[in-house]
């Protein structure tokens, strides 16, 4: 993880402090009792960034905190203090609920789903921590985001465009391919073989919260 608490020099912080409390720390955190963080893990991170507004940011961080702590998230999570002077909305700091590995679609999916039965349905975005290295911020570097209220995923390119997604393996494609073979010297553009269903198109009017540092 990013930044992490063995590295800031403030592992001490009382597990009970608030972060709109705390100045003299620009983040707290929490691990779960079995997490492991290694070199070897770090390019594979990634995570759920969760941006609030600084009165309800106590409440919510106790929430995350509370339900990684208790293994049912991810490896660990940390909040921007009040001290936290970053780039961005300075009226918000973000949660940022990390998963061993950003290629595991369905863990950061299982995360997800398990942050709106914790009751948080607002937009939410995911980015690697790998970005978060490269001095990467904004919408634009997530590489998924989810609506609000909801549990879709959309996958994006990291850039705030769709990303290509793969061809489905139903029956449907499966029919496709057999009526392609069928008719070899028809001429197929490319939007034939493979048009973006709904959901995807959906992913153009998705939006991440906006966003202050989450380094």
């Amino acid at each position: 993880m990013h930044t992490r608490a063995t590295q800031t020099g403030h592992t001490h912080t009382p597990a009970h402090a608030e972060p709109s409390a705390v100045t003299d720390s620009p983040w707290l955190w929490a691990t779960t009792p079995h997490s492991r963080d290694t070199d070897a893990d770090a390019a594979a991170y990634g995570k759920w960034l969760w941006f609030l507004p600084v009165r309800a940011l106590d409440a919510g961080w106790q929430l995350v905190k509370a339900a990684v702590e208790a293994g049912h998230l991810g490896p660990g999570t940390k909040v921007a203090t009040l001290g936290n002077g970053s780039r961005g909305d300075p009226t918000r700091r973000p949660v940022i609920i990390y998963t061993v590995n950003h290629h595991d679609e369905d863990d950061v999916l299982r995360v997800l789903v398990a942050l709106r039965a914790l009751g948080i349905n607002d937009a939410l975005a995911y980015k690697t921590d790998e970005a978060t290295k490269r001095g990467e911020y904004g919408d634009l570097t997530s590489i998924y985001t989810s609506p609000a209220g909801t549990t879709k995923l959309i996958r994006r390119d990291g850039k705030g465009r769709p990303a290509a997604q793969p061809h489905p393996k139903g029956s449907a494609h499966r029919q496709r391919i057999h009526s392609t073979k069928r008719s070899r010297s028809q001429r197929t553009t490319p939007t034939d073989a493979a048009r973006p269903t709904d959901s995807i198109m959906e992913a153009e009017s998705a939006r991440a919260p906006a966003h202050t540092s989450d380094t």
